[in-house]
C-alpha cells in the first residue's frame, strides 16, 4: 500500500466534527438539540481565565459549544461545564466538572467515576466521567446542567449601549 503524504499546509489543519452516524453521534444530537447554546466558538481559541474569556468570546453568548474532532465541550458564561467525546461508535464519556458531577451522584442509569491517571492531563479541568450509551442518559445530564446553570429558565439577552 502507498503511503499518503500530507502536504505542509494541511498538515496541521483542523477538520472539526464530522457525523458519521454512529450511536454516539445520535447521543451527541441529543445534547445539541436539547441544549443548542447561543453560538459556535471559532476553531481556535484558550482558555487562560474566565475573565479572560468572556472578554474575548463573550459577545458570543453565555451557552457556547467548542465542537472539535473527537469532541464537544460545552462553556456558560465562560466556565468548563462538560466534555462530550466522540471516539467510540456505541457509548459516548462525558467528562464533568465538580458541580455536574455532584448532581449526578445519586444517579442510577450510569456511575460518575473518576477520570483515569492517564488522561488526567488531556482532561483537565475535568476530574470526573460518565459513561452514556442511550439518549434518555443525554436528557439526565441537559436537565443536571440546566438546573444547575439556571438555564432551565427562559434565557433573555441583555446588551448594555454606552
Amino acid at each position: 500500500m502507498a503511503k499518503v503524504e500530507i502536504s505542509d499546509e494541511y498538515k496541521y489543519a483542523r477538520t472539526g466534527y464530522v457525523d458519521q452516524g454512529r450511536k454516539s453521534d445520535h447521543i451527541l444530537a441529543t445534547f445539541l438539540a436539547n441544549l443548542p447554546g447561543d453560538g459556535r466558538l471559532p476553531l481556535r481559541w484558550h482558555h487562560r481565565s474566565v475573565e479572560a474569556f468572556q472578554k474575548r468570546h463573550g459577545h458570543l453568548g453565555t451557552v457556547l459549544w467548542a465542537p472539535a474532532s473527537n469532541s464537544h465541550l460545552l462553556l456558560v458564561a465562560g466556565q468548563k461545564v462538560l466534555r462530550v467525546w466522540m471516539d467510540s461508535a456505541n457509548h459516548c464519556y462525558v467528562d464533568l466538572n465538580a458541580g455536574i458531577a455532584a448532581s449526578l451522584a445519586t444517579a442510577t442509569f450510569a456511575k460518575v467515576e473518576d477520570i483515569p491517571a492517564g488522561n488526567v492531563r488531556k482532561c483537565k479541568p475535568f476530574t470526573q466521567r460518565i459513561r452514556i450509551w442511550q439518549n434518555f442518559h443525554a436528557a439526565a445530564l441537559i436537565d443536571a446542567v440546566k438546573r444547575v446553570y439556571g438555564l432551565d429558565h427562559q434565557r433573555l439577552s441583555v446588551r448594555m449601549w454606552t
